[in-house]
Order: structure tokens, then sequence, then C-alpha cells
């Protein structure tokens, strides 16, 4: 019975949200906080109207979404590639002893 109780309390644990688990959704939140403020105050500096000034606001970063997902689809298929690594990293060495032994 213990070795259960250890075994869900480790569950439980790998589960909760750490810090570090955290950032990257808080970091979205508060960017998506400052796109929506920022659209809103251009297009209300422009147009003078709240109403045309929020519906940018929720359309301009909607719409980008979009276009940023088709985006990354084309980067991924004609992107630049990265160049191969130099050194003896990961995989290289024995890329670089099979050329030596040539």
């Amino acid at each position: 019975m213990a070795i259960r109780n250890e075994r869900s309390t480790n569950t439980a644990r790998s589960r909760a949200a750490t810090p570090q688990r955290r950032q990257p959704l808080a970091k979205t939140l508060s960017f998506a906080v400052l796109h929506f403020t920022i659209a809103f105050t251009v297009a209300y500096l422009l147009t003078g109207s709240l109403l045309t000034g929020g519906l940018i606001a929720l359309i301009e970063p909607a719409c980008n979404t979009i276009a940023f997902y088709f985006h990354e689809r084309v980067w991924e298929r004609f992107g630049v590639r990265s160049a191969p690594q130099k050194g003896h990293g990961h995989g290289n060495l024995s890329h670089d002893l099979r050329r030596a032994l040539r």
C-alpha cells in the first residue's frame, strides 16, 4: 500500500504545473494583452471610435494568428535549412570517422 501511495504522489507531482511550464503561458497571455492594447490604441487614435478600435483590436490579432500558421507551414517547406554543425557534437563524430576512413 505504501508503494501505491508513493506512486500516486509522484503522478500528482508530475501533473502539477511547474514554474517552467507556466512561464510560456504567462508570457503568451501578457503578449496578447500588449498586442490587443496597442492595436486598440492605434485604431482608436486613427478613427476616434471606441467601437472601431475594439473591433480592429479583436480582428487584427486573429488575422495575424491565421497568417502566422500558414507562414510557418510555408517556412517548414521552403525555409532556410540550418547549416550542419561543426565539431564532434551530436552525430557529427560518426560522420567525421566515416569520412576519414574513406
